[in-house]
């Protein structure tokens, strides 16, 4: 979950408020802040516990004519931009606590969300690219972020972020998984040809690779090596219904009729194979049974 910062003082309560929080600078350094401000900062936590935003903006507003240096009241401006989808007012926010505090992890990440809002695709990457090298290894994080670069229009840039993930963490095949996926919509297929290849013999293990490397060598006519692979993931694991729903489908392109058959009652039984996807089988025997 994100964590929140806010602005620091020496009062108790306050304190209390910020207690494991990240502040742009470190508490014990701000000044005490007079009467006026620390009233209408609680203002502002108030109307933002009761989620009316407007209000809330405001009042930090208010709070930074008080103390203009204070880089944290800058920082909840821009989470409330972001809620209210004014990007460029977050990104004109988030800069000065970056300027103050370059080891901000979620000022580059919220200031890349803001980025990517607003198209700026190559500045959204120097900030999650910072965030990869600050926390390598972080898997959920990688995933959500590489998708939301992809649902954005920008697969090369998911693909060039988790590039960046494997060279501060190599060897995690969910991010090469993520990969063949960006490639794909990419239309890159000779690049997810060679990946799969390699992914066989670096992840033998993992039937998915093999999986998607049968339906690779299918999609260029290399039926007999396709059912190499496809026999050695059934041989580890019988009952994977994916595996035997495409050996089904290969063995009656190659007219082995009873193999497919067997195959397919494997398939039916298993619940890797989604019920539309058995509904449509069976219209489609039914059709033939029909002609």
């Amino acid at each position: 979950m994100r964590s929140s910062s806010y602005i620091g003082c020496t009062l108790v309560a306050l304190a209390a408020t910020l207690g494991g929080c990240k502040a742009p600078a470190d508490l014990a350094g701000l000044p005490v802040y007079d009467e006026g401000f620390q009233r209408t900062y609680f203002e502002a936590q108030n109307h933002l516990a009761k989620g009316d935003l407007n209000l809330a903006y405001t009042s930090f507003l208010a709070c930074l004519d008080m103390q203009p240096e204070e880089r944290a009241l800058h920082f909840d401006l821009a989470k409330i931009d972001l809620q209210r989808e004014q990007y460029e007012s977050a990104v004109n926010h988030l800069n000065p606590v970056l300027e103050a505090d370059a080891d901000h992890r979620w000022a580059h990440e919220y200031r890349a969300e803001a980025l990517l809002a607003l198209g700026e695709t190559e500045a959204t990457l120097e900030d999650l690219m910072w965030v990869v090298q600050a926390r390598p290894g972080d898997l959920d994080w990688i995933y959500d972020w590489s998708m939301q670069l992809a649902d954005a229009g920008e697969p090369a840039a998911a693909l060039a972020l988790c590039d960046a993930y494997e060279a501060e963490t190599p060897g995690d095949p969910d991010v090469r998984l993520q990969r063949f996926y960006f490639l794909e919509l990419l239309s890159d297929y000779e690049a997810i040809y060679h990946g799969l290849e390699e992914a066989v013999v670096e992840f033998p293990d993992i039937a998915e690779f093999k999986l998607q490397w049968a339906q690779m060598l299918r999609a260029t006519g290399q039926d007999d090596a396709a059912l190499a692979a496809l026999l050695e993931v059934v041989e580890d694991d019988p009952s994977n219904g994916v595996a035997q729903l495409d050996l089904a489908h290969l063995y009656t392109a190659l007219n082995e009729i009873r193999q497919a058959q067997e195959a397919l009652l494997i398939a039916f039984a298993s619940q890797d194979v989604f019920i539309e996807e058995k509904r449509e089988i069976l219209v489609q025997y039914l059709q033939i049974a029909s002609v």
